[in-house]
């Protein structure tokens, strides 16, 4: 991400944010679930986003950060995340106004930043880095 797609999605969250039950709302209207369920999905969705825009732009500091979050979250599948995803991008259409081609993709690349930083904490758990396959190393 360029510093202006940080700087769009950081002043969109802010946008979104101004009115935090609207936004509630408007996450919780694409969540499927109990009333419940989708309370404590809005609560982790919002504290996420509100965490990580601020430092997105320090990749470092997303990938511990990210890694905090996910394990305040009850086991979560991909899918769940994706339906997520989907949710948070449908309120900021209906609350920023449709978002434009500029502020969608930046959107798009920071929510891939949060997928592929998940993903590398699921596939390396331990961060041990690659795996030496060299059978001279195992002996």
């Amino acid at each position: 991400m360029d510093p202006e797609q940080v700087d769009i999605v950081v002043d969109t969250w802010r946008e979104a944010g101004n009115n935090p039950y609207r936004l509630r709302v408007a996450i919780s209207d694409r969540l499927p679930g109990t009333p419940v369920e989708r309370g404590r999905r809005i609560s982790w969705i919002v504290d996420a986003v509100t965490s990580l825009t601020p430092i997105i732009s320090r990749p470092s500091s997303f990938s511990d950060a990210t890694g905090e979050l996910i394990r305040r979250r009850r086991p979560v599948s991909m899918s769940e995340l994706g339906v997520d995803q989907v949710a948070l991008l449908g309120a900021l259409d209906e609350i920023v106004g449709p978002l434009t081609v500029d502020e969608r993709r930046a959107w798009d690349l920071a929510l891939k930043l949060f997928e592929e930083t998940i993903a590398s904490l699921c596939l390396d758990p331990f961060h041990a880095g690659p795996v030496d396959t060299d059978e001279s190393v195992a002996s």
